[in-house]
């Protein structure tokens, strides 16, 4: 991924509330990492919170920002409301890991065709976790992980295949967490960092 970041100039991400920065003041996961490349000068951003691998394509505005992006990098960071919202009806949401990364291949064809280029770089991050166990009742808990693991280990298969870079940062985030007296500093709640 640094490699990829040092070479570009032109980069878009694509996410939700924690892309956009929603509960933190606009600031969103990636803010701390342009400030490492100065090579970096445009940036764009189709993010918007709660949004999904499935309901972004409703999303005419955020589509429109990825249609006429220049950008040579795409770096898609979606998934963990498709995790929450599996079973709910108020939104387009995937419900197996198959379909998540149905739609994870409809992006990628849809950046390769708005120019028929496909020399973009794609770097994929899994999606988030909730870092609070307690915060819903176990059985939930323990199917939201189970449901987590499914779509990572899909998007992990699926951009090894294909060659896309694969960045999983949860494991890093929740034993960095595991070491500090008050993770407030870093989380603004369960799963916004």
């Amino acid at each position: 991924m640094y490699s990829i970041l040092d070479s570009t100039k032109k980069i878009c991400f694509i996410g939700d509330s924690i892309t956009k920065g929603t509960v933190t003041d606009g600031e969103g996961w990636y803010s701390g990492l342009l400030a490492k490349f100065p090579n970096i000068k445009q940036v764009d951003v189709a993010a918007l919170g709660g949004q999904t691998s499935a309901s972004l394509f409703d999303d005419q505005e955020n589509m429109n920002i990825i249609k006429e992006s220049k950008a040579t990098t795409y770096v898609i960071a979606l998934g963990v409301n498709d995790v929450i919202y599996r079973y709910k009806n108020d939104r387009a949401t995937t419900y197996t890991a198959n379909e998540y990364l149905q739609n994870m291949k409809k992006l990628v064809r849809f950046i390769n065709e708005k120019n028929n280029n496909t020399n973009y770089d794609f770097i994929f991050i899994a999606p988030f976790e909730h870092t609070n166990k307690y915060s819903y009742t176990l059985p939930k808990y323990i199917q939201r992980d189970n449901t987590h693991r499914e779509y990572t280990c899909a998007l992990y298969n699926w951009c090894n295949i294909r060659g896309y870079t694969f960045v999983a940062p949860m494991n890093y985030i929740k034993n960095t967490l595991a070491t500090v007296e008050d993770s407030s500093e870093y989380m603004k709640d369960d799963v916004h960092p």
